[in-house]
């Protein structure tokens, strides 16, 4: 039987796949299970080509096989392989070939054990190379298949087999799928009503689609959703309704509503939150959510004065000024005054408001360092950045190089000595154009595909003006590496030995970004007033290591004033002329207490 199965052979597979069914419950031995168990593997292996091979005859047979043996393997226990990624093959294929008929059955008739496999495949988005086996007239799975997902997962869900168990209850379950691009949320949204009616969840569904409507700009819908969670939750559950009003509040504030917000945290009464069931991060976000809502009515009312007012009257701030309570308080303030400003397109105020935040969120960090005091700092200095874009200031992040970026390339097969393409005034009229990222191979995320070289070059010219930048950061992703030079001088470099262009090791098309770098070289360094020019050549080494000629992958990205890591912003921040740009909302502070943020 393995023999014809690697043949092909359908007749083989649906030979062992009887012989595995008459005899899983065998009692005769060893020799029997072991025959299996060898059996089982092949016919898994065997069974996506025979399919997509197949005529409807044949795939029906390979279908009522595979359901056959799941069954078995329900009541037998036999195997450790997950049973959900033997029932995910039938309802794939059912799916996939459009027999809803035999879909819903399959689904509705699934065994309790099977169904939480397959839910748990689905949940660690394992099934791709599932959905790619029986493929035959689905679009491309890494193009144009979101819909066609969509809708297989749709349908899953309207046969309640594609359900996270009880033992889930919080489980961002429809976040997870559209992460995942397993579902579109359009089409989620669309779906909402037949799914919170068919499939409550105690209330979950409803909440969840909650969220989603209200990011979709449908808060109406979303508070809706929302009346329909509060009422099919359970009576005894002081936890989800904490939940379901903590989400009401956060909707109604994101739709500008702050006032109804706050009189929603407010309907909560105090035994309800102190019931041992309600988890601790809960009641934390009931509490810094009803303090942000009540600084936005200040703020509302007499601007940032009334705003940092109400925040020194709520922690009782004094000339104690290393009293954490008065610092948290402050900084939401200023966060909360900064976002209405925003709003209000004043980005130079809250400029000031948010470099004045900065400074509270650094000494907060370093009395209380912790990855949320981390985690604070990194959002605000990222909030500062986009203000001073916004607000044209001269010490906004400057774009000089990006992923974006039209290059030239070396023609193929050209040798060039490092001397000749580091060289800014070397001919490079033969040099192709190409967009970043470039690379080979099956890489996701290459923009401008090339072939394969021990060593290609790239350049870009840009100008900038040297009198604006004060620091440059840059992030380099290189499989397998990579050396640049700016203006002819050495400026980073990425895996490769020494000052040579030889790859360290072989990458396997790593990605990387500024928070995780792998493979990746991403840092900022201090400006040398001579690097930058009004006219710079950005040369760029893509190097390949001689085991990994067969993927390539080039992303890299220059900025100017900006950095990975937020203290580096500290020495673009003049807090004396924020604290006079906050005038009186800052005065009214006791002088210890400003003089204890104002300090470097």
């Amino acid at each position: 039987l393995s023999t014809q199965l690697d043949k092909g052979n359908l007749d083989a597979f649906c030979s062992a796949m009887e012989q595995i069914g008459a005899n899983a419950s065998s009692r005769q031995g060893g020799y029997i299970r072991e025959a299996i168990t060898a059996i089982y593997p092949a016919c898994d292996k065997a069974s996506p080509a025979l399919w997509k091979a197949a005529d409807e005859p044949g795939r029906a047979r390979i279908r009522k096989a595979w359901r056959e043996v799941s069954l078995v393997e329900e009541s037998q226990n036999l195997f450790e392989a997950n049973l959900g990624r033997r029932l995910v093959r039938t309802i794939l294929q059912h799916a996939a070939d459009n027999h809803m008929d035999e879909f819903a059955a399959e689904a509705e008739a699934a065994p309790k054990r099977a169904r939480s496999g397959f839910t748990n495949a689905l949940s660690a988005l394992n099934l791709a190379d599932d959905l790619k086996a029986i493929a035959t007239s689905w679009p491309d799975l890494e193009k144009a298949s979101g819909l066609s997902r969509t809708t297989l997962v749709l349908r899953m869900l309207d046969n309640g087999i594609a359900w996270p168990g009880p033992d889930k209850p919080e489980f961002p379950w429809f976040r997870t799928l559209i992460d995942a691009k397993w579902l579109d949320r359009d089409e989620l949204l669309a779906a909402a009503p037949t799914l919170i009616t068919a499939h409550p969840r105690d209330g979950r569904t409803a909440m969840e689609l909650a969220v989603l409507m209200a990011e979709a700009g449908k808060p109406d819908d979303a508070l809706a959703a929302l009346d329909k969670a509060a009422a099919a939750l359970p009576a005894d559950s002081p936890s989800a309704k904490v939940i379901v009003t903590l989400t009401r509040a956060e909707i109604l504030e994101r739709s500008d509503k702050p006032a109804d917000a706050l009189a929603a945290l407010q309907s909560l009464a105090e035994a309800t939150l102190g019931e041992k069931s309600v988890p601790a991060g809960s009641k934390n976000r009931v509490n810094t959510l009803r303090s942000q809502l009540e600084q936005q009515l200040a703020f509302a009312k007499g601007g940032l004065t009334e705003a940092l007012r109400a925040a020194a009257a709520a922690a009782a701030v004094t000339e104690d000024s290393d009293q954490h309570a008065n610092w948290r308080a402050t900084l939401a303030a200023l966060r909360t005054a900064a976002t209405a400003q925003s709003r209000a397109k004043d980005h130079a105020a809250a400029v000031h408001s948010l470099s004045m935040a900065w400074s509270v969120a650094r000494k907060l960090g370093a009395r209380e360092p912790n990855a949320e005091a981390a985690a604070t700092l990194k959002s605000i200095s990222d909030a500062l950045k986009e203000a001073r874009t916004a607000a044209n200031d001269p010490l906004a992040p400057i774009t000089l190089v990006s992923d974006a970026t039209e290059w030239l390339a070396s023609p193929d097969g050209t040798t060039i000595t490092e001397a000749d393409a580091i060289n800014p005034d070397f001919d490079v009229s033969s040099w192709s154009p190409v967009t970043g990222p470039v690379g080979w191979g099956n890489g996701q995320g290459i923009t401008s595909k090339l072939s394969p070289q021990p060593i290609r070059w790239l350049r870009f010219r840009f100008k900038a003006d040297p009198a604006k930048v004060q620091k440059i950061f840059y992030r380099v992703t290189a499989d397998d590496g990579a050396a640049l030079w700016l203006n002819g001088q050495p400026f980073a470099r990425n895996n490769l030995k020494g000052d040579s262009l030889q790859p360290l090791r072989a990458t396997s098309s790593s990605r990387s970004n500024r928070s995780t770098p792998s493979t990746s070289t991403s840092t900022s360094s201090p400006f040398k007033s001579d690097s930058l020019k009004a006219d710079n050549v950005l040369t760029v080494a893509f190097c390949q290591h001689p085991a990994g000629l067969s993927s390539g992958f080039l992303s890299l990205a220059i900025i100017g004033n900006d950095s990975n890591d937020p203290t580096d912003l500290g020495a673009t921040i003049n807090l004396k002329a924020s604290a006079a740009a906050l005038g009186d909302a800052w005065a009214q502070f006791p002088e210890s207490f400003r003089k204890a943020i104002e300090e470097d």
